[in-house]
């Protein structure tokens, strides 16, 4: 008792019961607009995180402001030049109501794309720095570190690709706006609007009888009552037969919606992994080579990185740094007053051979079946 007693009145004792009595399960939210605009403002983004923004990407949204001002100074002169005084009003109302909300669309949209490229980068290396982007363990990881000249397509595709993207969901809402005010096309366009609303209805109920129903005749994955559940089941099957049609018309129609958008978003993919290639070759390399540019920067300027390079250099000037006995207090300090790294690096260790065994048992498996 007496010689734990000394030892828990240690500088290492103290220590860790510091440690011990400090640890808690507190978690940050980082990446996104509001992080990332409050870490650059406080300068922490740099110094604290150690993130680095490339100047291809800082150009390539300084276009983006460019080519609001472009749309913005083309909405107005659009305007302006359909605009009559001396039309009638109602004509002036079915002329000017749909390019006005083309115009009003097109601009939100190029600003939306200017304000999402920094924050989206920076949730994508903070991803690869905690593993949530596979890299080394990954098999595809390999494409990355191919034809890093390919970067040079990023300005040029953030600018464009921003102006496609905003001039075609303003053309996009302004012609389904004119589909209601056009006198040709606007009693089609309201039985339309009448369908969707009773088929909109019809759900909202399915919905509210389906939710007491389940907590009736189902827990989870199972049945509390399955004569009562098949009952249901069959009814639901043949009802869902005829409303599929318009599930799958809101299904394509909000898949175009996401894809004019994503025309304009070259820094996420938007085809899943393992479906986007076609004979080998990738369908949308855009967001792969945007991924590129980020680990080329990664890998000059990731703060271990410059701590390692500096430490190589000591090593180049001093030999006498870095020896055997150094390294050996380096783990008594590691392991005595920073138990979390020894903590998590175990656990990280343990997943990564959990990952390998997996992968091996994959490729025998694939091997069997072959």
């Amino acid at each position: 008792k007496t010689s734990q007693s000394k030892m828990m009145k240690s500088s290492l004792g103290r220590a860790l019961i510091h440690y011990l009595s400090n640890e808690t399960d507190e978690r940050e939210k980082c990446g996104g607009y509001k992080w990332t605009l409050e870490k650059m403002n406080s300068g922490e983004f740099y110094h604290q995180e150690g993130i680095w923004i490339s100047g291809r990407l800082f150009a390539g949204t300084y276009s983006l402001v460019i080519a609001d001002i472009i749309l913005l100074v083309g909405s107005i002169t659009t305007i302006r030049s359909v605009y009559d005084k001396d039309a009638k009003r109602k004509d002036m109302i079915l002329a000017m109501t749909p390019i006005v909300v083309g115009c009003l669309c097109c601009v939100i949209t190029c600003m939306y794309l200017t304000c999402i490229y920094i924050p989206s980068a920076t949730s994508t290396i903070l991803k690869l720095r905690s593993g949530e982007i596979a890299t080394f363990h990954d098999e595809n990881f390999r494409r990355y570190r191919y034809s890093i000249d390919n970067a040079v397509y990023i300005i040029g595709s953030i600018f464009w690709g921003a102006l496609y993207a905003s001039i075609s969901i303003g053309v996009f809402w302004g012609s389904f706006v004119m589909f209601f005010l056009l006198p040709a096309t606007s009693q089609i366009a309201l039985t339309f609007l009448a369908q969707a609303i009773g088929f909109g209805i019809t759900i909202a109920l399915k919905f509210a009888v389906l939710y007491l129903l389940r907590l009736s005749f189902t827990v989870a994955f199972y049945r509390k009552k399955p004569r009562q559940f098949n009952i249901m089941g069959l009814a639901l099957e043949c009802w869902a037969i005829g409303t599929s049609v318009g599930y799958m018309f809101a299904r394509a129609f909000k898949l175009l919606l996401i894809i004019t958008m994503f025309i304009g978003r070259i820094d996420a993919p938007i085809i899943a992994p393992g479906i986007g290639f076609m004979a080998g070759i990738e369908l949308d390399s855009m967001p792969t080579i945007f991924r590129k540019d980020l680990l080329a920067h990664e890998a000059h300027r990731h703060p271990y990185i410059e701590r390692l390079g500096v430490m190589y250099m000591m090593k180049l000037r001093h030999p006498s740094f870095a020896k055997r006995s150094g390294s050996s207090w380096r783990m008594l300090f590691v392991f005595a007053l920073m138990p979390w790294l020894r903590k998590y690096r175990i656990m990280t260790r343990a997943h990564d051979q959990e990952a390998e065994h997996e992968n091996i048992f994959a490729r025998n498996a694939k091997n069997t079946m072959k």
